[in-house]
């Protein structure tokens, strides 16, 4: 079973990462990409350095958005659960 694909360091306006996530929704449908997208952040790539931190507001948007890729995880697996 396939929970999702989820867009991880996706570039905005990148037109390699759009035509990739096009052709990914042509493969697998639209509704198989998770609609949180985790866009390209250099304090991610930071976070294998210097281990994660919540010390400023860019250490607070990557655990914001990991926060929102986890809870569409969860949703997406009590979906295909009670299917």
């Amino acid at each position: 079973d396939l929970l999702g694909i989820l867009q991880v360091l996706h570039k905005n306006n990148g037109k390699v990462d759009q035509y990739i996530m096009d052709k990914a929704i042509e493969s697998f449908d639209g509704d198989n990409i998770f609609n949180t997208v985790v866009p390209q952040m250099e304090r991610l790539k930071r976070f294998d350095v210097n281990g994660i931190t919540n010390k400023d507001l860019h250490d607070k948007k990557v655990i914001t958005k990991y926060t929102e890729v986890v809870q569409e995880f969860i949703d997406r697996l009590i979906a295909m659960e009670g299917e």
